[in-house]
């Protein structure tokens, strides 16, 4: 959104013949009365807010005003000199488009002089030049193009010798080496299974696509390798590098299109997701990471030591270097031109979240983690009735805190932006008691400045700062953590594949049923809205339910079906910490970005260009990554 022609009382004005942005229209205020009328306003986006004063308009006069268009627009005027006549209107403007709107009291509706620009067309075309381009993908590679080519580049490059290529490099049959292959070279995998035909405990190497790639330690020539599948990696892969692609994407498209947009404060849309997704994509590889270290025999405290521990330490460090280098940003991603005095460095982050969520939440696991599979349809639960506790002694902890614990100057159990909402009955207390914690532990100065808040602070106005990462949205992230290595743990404990989807599609709709109920199915005024900006409960348990659906259709396409082997995700999936931390610092930097001029702002087409290179750059510069055997792990 852009906020400026929000604040800025000088730029509420535009011509009918200019080009404005692209997230603007033009409206034509016709007063044919002689009296002053004054024109109040506001977005829908804005729960529970009063409207705010426009401008004033003289008799017989005429205004062209700026309107947004990211949200309807709530219009009223009357009368300075009677109060008791006025008109409201709602309206929903279009891009570039001019409207005209008659102030004579009979609360009519606007009409059209120019009509809008499409706002979905621009990314129709995006997503169809997107699957043009990955169609031509797969039908290149169907017809082994590209090794064709590569055969033919390397028989005239030995075309002078009389030693020809090695043999791994030829054209064969039925031998066309696939990325799952490759994937499955760069992490073997050793796991003890139960053998239900002799009741006997045996040790397993597996690929990353759970297929036996070596003799056991003990004779299993009788057992079929497909039976002792325990993981099918490709899925989850692909799920990171749909997150990770997510996140670079709105980094950039984030604002031309409302249906892209983020939620101002409660509710729920497709950029709000990407943040509980990244957390969940990472939780569970970490319990995969850990298991597979267990099941080698590793003893629980050099795990705990050298994975969780240090894992922790490495995040929180990663985030605090990113925040020297971003901190005062109204973006929050913008170089600063002098790095920030050390007592204003942001504490909180979100790869400080992880670190702190996974020491929770993968801590418990490690020490109560079996190294063995057991029997039985529930395993799964039975196995897990500890971390469960620990969720719900977290989750329980956690609403108490928000919703019972009174603090100074605010309502208790407040959760609101503060600013406008509510028609501005608790101005300074955005956040509730989870602002008022962070103050008190950290300091006002060192949390997020309050323009970063993109969305919310020009729909709400908020005036003081306050931090989405802070500290009590922690204990609900631990919940989420937990519910992701629950789906790591279904991967492990069960083998055949109707096993799987039962209990990826029983536990995400029990997880959007709850999630539903918290929140009332409704966006405002349920128990628990839904609310990224606090991780709230009903938050995490829809963010995950979600999670586990898309998981389970990449399942259904890469292992189940095998009819997408999951290009090009499957790349930046590998190394989803390259491209997260990489996009954040390299946000403003040439080639993967490029300044959009002025000139050009007045359309959504060429941020979408630059959001399409910007995801091409990650993807291919992942594929070189793995290309030259380089993984970042997570």
């Amino acid at each position: 959104m852009n906020t400026e022609f929000m604040t800025q009382e000088l730029d509420i004005f535009c011509s009918t013949t200019a080009r404005l942005y692209y997230d603007e229209a033009c409206l034509q205020v016709e007063n044919p009365l002689n009296v002053t009328l004054t024109l109040l306003r506001q977005t829908a986006l804005c729960h529970k807010c009063q409207l705010k004063f426009w401008t004033n308009i003289n008799p017989m006069g005429t205004l062209h005003l700026v309107v947004t268009v990211n949200a309807p627009t709530i219009i009223s005027y009357r009368d300075i000199s009677r109060s008791d006549q006025s008109c409201v209107i709602t309206y929903q403007f279009g891009p570039q488009g001019l409207y005209r709107y008659v102030l004579d009291f009979s609360c009519d509706y606007v009409h059209v002089s120019r009509q809008p620009e499409t706002i979905f067309f621009d990314l129709l075309v995006f997503l169809v030049l997107c699957l043009i381009v990955c169609f031509a993908y797969f039908t290149l590679r169907h017809f082994e193009v590209f090794l064709r080519a590569q055969h033919w580049m390397e028989k005239r490059l030995y075309a002078e010798k009389s030693m020809v290529p090695s043999a791994d490099v030829e054209l064969k049959d039925n031998q066309t080496p696939s990325f799952t292959q490759a994937v499955s070279e760069v992490e073997i995998f050793r796991k003890t299974v139960f053998d239900e035909e002799t009741n006997t405990e045996k040790t397993m190497e597996f690929s990353s696509r759970g297929v036996n790639t070596s003799p056991s330690i003990q004779e299993v020539e009788d057992v079929e390798p497909k039976s002792l599948e325990f993981v099918e990696f490709e899925a989850l892969l692909v799920f990171r590098g749909l997150v990770v692609s997510l996140w670079i994407f709105f980094n950039v498209e984030a604002q031309t299109v409302p249906l892209l947009q983020k939620s101002p404060w409660d509710g729920l849309k497709m950029y709000d997701l990407r943040i509980g997704w990244f957390y969940w994509a990472l939780a569970a590889s970490f319990y995969l990471h850990y298991h597979l270290s267990l099941s080698r025999g590793e003893s629980r405290k050099r795990v705990f030591l050298r994975g969780v521990l240090l894992r922790s330490a490495i995040y929180c460090v990663a985030g605090l270097c990113y925040n020297h280098t971003n901190n005062t940003s109204i973006k929050g991603q913008d170089f600063q031109p002098q790095f920030p005095p050390i007592n204003k460095l942001r504490i909180f982050g979100i790869l400080q979240r992880v670190g702190l969520a996974q020491l929770v939440t993968s801590g418990v696991e490690v020490c109560v983690m079996s190294r063995t599979i057991k029997r039985g349809p529930l395993r799964d639960l039975k196995e897990s009735w500890l971390q469960w506790l620990v969720c719900v002694v977290l989750v329980t902890l956690h609403t108490s805190i928000t919703y019972l614990l009174p603090f100074p100057d605010c309502p208790t159990g407040y959760t609101g932006p503060g600013g406008f909402h509510d028609n501005a009955s608790a101005v300074d207390c955005t956040g509730g008691v989870s602002q008022y914690i962070d103050r008190a532990i950290v300091g006002k100065d060192r949390l997020l400045p309050v323009r970063v808040l993109e969305q919310a602070y020009p729909v709400y106005d908020i005036p003081r700062r306050f931090d989405p990462d802070g500290l009590l949205g922690t204990l609900t992230t631990c919940f989420l953590l937990a519910l992701a290595m629950q789906a790591s743990r279904i991967f492990i404990l069960f083998h055949r594949h109707l096993d799987r989807i039962m209990r990826l599609v029983c536990w995400a709709s029990l997880q959007l049923l709850v999630g539903g109920v918290l929140c009332g199915f409704q966006q405002y005024d349920g128990p628990i809205p839904i609310n990224r900006y606090l991780m709230s409960v009903s938050y995490v348990l829809v963010a995950s339910g979600l999670a586990y659906l898309v998981l389970l259709v990449l399942y259904l396409l890469t292992s189940v079906w095998s009819i997408w082997s999951g290009f090009p995700f499957i790349y930046s999936g590998i190394n989803i910490l390259v491209v997260f931390y990489g996009s954040l610092v390299f946000h403003h930097t040439f080639p993967f970005v490029w300044q959009i001029p002025p000139e050009n702002s007045d359309t959504s087409r060429e941020y979408l260009v630059v959001a399409g290179w910007n995801l091409c750059v990650w993807h291919f510069v992942c594929y070189q990554l793995l290309k030259h055997a380089i993984v970042c792990p997570v």
